[in-house]
C-alpha cells in the first residue's frame, strides 16, 4: 500500500512538471507573438548608412579602360555627396554614397526597415582625369538602392582629340 502511495506521488509530480513547462512554454509563445504583433510598442532608430556604386570609365573612342579616374558627387543642396573608395579593380571607379537607414523595431523583430529619401532623387556625378574631358551622368538613387553594387559604364571623351583632328586638315 505504501508502494502504492509512492507510485501515485511520484505520478502527481510528474504531471506537476509537465504543467509547469507546458505554463512556460504557453507563456513564452505568447510573449513572442505578442511582440511580433508589437502589442509592446516599437521604437525607431535612425542609422547612416552606405550603398557602393561602381562605375567603368572607359575612352569614348577606343573602348579602353581609363585608369585612374577622379570623382565629385553632387546634389541638391549637397556638394559632396559620395566618397571614393579602392575599388581593387583597374578602371573601375568605386564610389560610397551615404543615406539614412530607418529602423522599426520590437523587443525581439525588426518590423520595418526604410531608406530616408533624399531632397534630391538623383546624384550627379563628375569624373575627373588629366588627359580627358570631365564627364557628368546622372543616376537615380532609387536604382542605385535596388541594385547596390551595379556596374555603370561612362565614356569619357580625350582632350587631344580635338588637337589632332586638328593638325590632320
Amino acid at each position: 500500500m505504501i508502494n502504492g502511495l509512492n507510485y501515485l506521488l511520484e505520478m502527481q509530480r510528474k504531471k506537476n512538471i509537465y504543467y509547469a513547462i507546458s505554463v512556460v512554454l504557453l507563456l513564452v509563445l505568447v510573449f513572442v507573438a505578442a511582440d511580433y504583433f508589437s502589442i509592446f510598442g516599437t521604437s525607431k532608430t535612425v542609422r547612416l548608412d552606405f550603398v557602393e556604386a561602381r562605375f567603368r570609365t572607359v575612352n569614348e573612342d577606343t573602348g579602353e579602360l581609363v585608369f585612374n579616374a577622379g570623382v565629385r558627387c553632387f546634389q541638391k543642396r549637397n556638394n559632396n555627396a559620395c566618397t571614393l573608395r579602392d575599388s581593387h579593380r583597374a578602371g573601375i571607379v568605386s564610389v560610397n554614397i551615404p543615406f539614412k537607414r530607418i529602423t522599426e523595431s520590437s523587443l525581439l523583430f525588426d518590423q520595418s526597415v526604410t531608406i530616408e529619401k533624399a531632397a534630391d532623387p538623383k546624384i550627379h556625378m563628375m569624373f575627373i582625369h588629366n588627359e580627358f574631358y570631365k564627364t557628368t551622368q546622372t543616376i537615380l538613387l532609387d536604382d542605385v538602392f535596388s541594385s547596390p553594387g551595379r556596374e555603370y559604364t561612362v565614356k569619357m571623351s580625350p582632350m587631344h582629340k580635338d588637337y589632332d583632328e586638328a593638325q590632320e586638315q
